[in-house]
């Protein structure tokens, strides 16, 4: 909401003149803009000065129109002090450090781990930044941007060229926008919508959510409203509940159920009895779309990845004999052994389909026989937070020699090695010869992708000695291992999915690396998977 309206609002309020649909759009824009609250401040120090300067410097007793919900707006007041309290904080605990950190020099034990501070000793506060997320995406193509399912709408003027976008608003209003599309959010109770189609399911909590068009805005009072605006024209339909239409410079009117209405740019409208609201796509749209790529992933999974020749383990997380025991579908291997994790919603919303090993001590135990010389490590995974220094994946107790680690840095990168040699031996140490290369990967997490299911591969090939890392289908890094660090072959033996079992088994004491989040789809090949397989996997399995 840009300020001059915001401020016309505000005086309309403070002198009893504000309508009902504004009321509902300045509380929604105060509950969400602490910038809008510090102006509301303001303006009321301002109106309160005015009033007892006219007073001759008497009490005030009504400085604030006494309406209906002007309570909330005394509420804002009252405390904003505290807001702005909380805001000095942020801030405060939000400088940057100036101690510089190496982590690519750090080595994966309990020892080095430190806890990142700000020079002040408060850890800092992770922000994010939009008003929504995409729910669901349906052969989505977005004008110079990339967007996926999981990810914050952008800032700014968004391009939908074709396909469809479930959006759901932090304010609960639910969107579905097809394409071609061109939309802004400006806040999560109001939007512009510059052309294209858009369905809208507004609960209560957000009555008085405002789409911006270039003919008008429409203001919903609690209702299911379709919307297809063109530099023209403004055809609205009301699916249910009711709507107020605010054409530009023209007296508002009401849309109740079934009603429809054109709005030419010229000011001529062209009401028709009932609402034509087939020509809109629905929800449900794309709930069936999504079983049926569900369905084509199983098919997919059953007839290419479980009969894979170099399959050495595969759990889907969903598939548990008894209580603890966690199925292995591949043909050999061991089941795994659940540890405390809990039955979560996996990454397609199927309940209890994926496992959440936030709780301390969570993991899936497992043991790979065998030796072996390339391998590829791959898994769906959902992080809610990166506040250890060494997140877990998959890790083989201990770190002996020929053992991999896979795990998650707390500043978002890959972290794979295979201890390559035995330090032990005297000619090593006399040498400085390292144990193990690390390839790192550039960040693939961060805190505005909290709860976001991504695919994670990992693949160490020993024909050409490289580790590749992928995300979500794409290669982000590639490493070449120094001939010394090339590890004879790997050996796995006894392992934890999601955390780590350290060596020492009468020490109580643990370092705590439990991945916080879940895991969806794990499994573990003897071979190295090329860059076309791994794109096949991410875009056959992901939602």
């Amino acid at each position: 909401m840009k300020q001059e309206e915001l401020i016309t609002l505000i005086d309309a309020l403070l002198d009893d003149s504000c309508s009902e649909a504004d009321f509902l759009r300045l509380e929604a824009e105060l509950h969400v803009n602490a910038q809008a609250r510090q102006v509301y401040y303001e303006r009321l120090k301002l109106h309160t000065y005015l009033h007892t300067e006219s007073q001759g410097y008497q009490p005030a007793t009504n400085i604030i129109p006494l309406r209906r919900k002007s309570h909330i707006a005394l509420a804002w007041v009252s405390s904003f002090a505290a807001l702005l309290l909380i805001a000095l904080i942020v801030s405060w605990s939000s400088q940057p450090s100036n101690k510089p950190q190496d982590l690519a020099l750090q080595d994966d034990y309990p020892e080095n781990n430190t806890n990142q501070q700000t020079p002040n000793g408060m850890t800092s506060i992770p922000l994010g930044e939009g008003f929504g997320v995409i729910e669901h995406i349906s052969a989505a193509q977005w004008k110079n941007q990339t967007i996926q399912t999981g990810d914050l709408v952008p800032q700014g003027l968004v391009q939908l060229e074709s396909g469809m976008a479930q959006i759901e608003l932090f304010s609960g209003v639910s969107l579905l926008i097809e394409g071609a599309a061109e939309f802004e959010l400006h806040s999560d109770m109001e939007m512009t919508l510059k052309s294209g189609k858009i369905r809208a399911l507004v609960p209560e909590p957000a009555r008085g959510f405002r789409v911006k068009t270039t003919t008008g805005d429409v203001v919903d009072l609690g209702t299911e409203f379709a919307l297809e605006v063109s530099n023209e024209r403004a055809d609205m339909h009301v699916l249910q509940g009711e709507i107020e239409w605010h054409p530009t410079q023209q007296p508002k009117e009401s849309l109740l159920d079934g009603d429809s209405l054109s709005w030419l740019s010229e000011g001529k409208k062209s009401q028709s009895p009932r609402a034509n609201w087939k020509s809109f796509p629905g929800f449900s749209h794309l709930r069936k779309e999504r079983a049926s790529h569900y369905e084509d992933w199983l098919q997919y999974r059953d007839d290419t990845l479980l009969t894979h020749p170099a399959l050495l383990s595969y759990y889907s997380m969903n598939q548990v004999r008894g209580t603890k025991a966690l199925i292995n579908d591949a043909s050999i291997g061991q089941d795994g052994t659940i540890v405390r994790a809990n039955r979560t919603s996996d990454r397609w919303g199927k309940t209890n389909s994926a496992l959440d090993f936030s709780p301390m001590g969570s993991r899936v135990r497992t043991h790979i026989s065998g030796t072996h010389s390339s391998l590829t490590l791959a898994c769906w995974v959902k992080i809610d937070s990166l506040d250890r220094q060494y997140n877990s994946l998959f890790l083989t107790d201990g770190h002996e020699l020929h053992e991999p680690h896979w795990q998650i840095m707390n500043d978002g990168r890959m972290f794979f090695s295979i201890r390559a040699n035995d330090l032990s031996k005297p000619k090593l140490k006399s040498k400085n010869i390292l144990d193990k290369h690390i390839a790192y990967s550039p960040p693939i997490w961060s805190p505005a992708q909290s709860g976001q299911w991504m695919h994670l591969v990992t693949v160490y090939n020993h024909e050409d000695t490289s580790t590749t890392h992928y995300c979500n289908g794409q290669v982000i890094s590639k490493d070449t291992l120094p001939s010394s660090l090339v590890p004879e072959a790997i050996e796995m033996g006894a392992a934890s999915i999601g955390n780590w079992s350290e060596p020492i088994q009468k020490n109580p004491q643990f370092e705590i690396r439990n991945l916080n989040g879940a895991i969806d789809d794990f499994f573990l090949l003897n071979t190295a998977l090329s860059s076309e397989e791994v794109a096949e996997i991410y875009h056959t399995s992901k939602p």
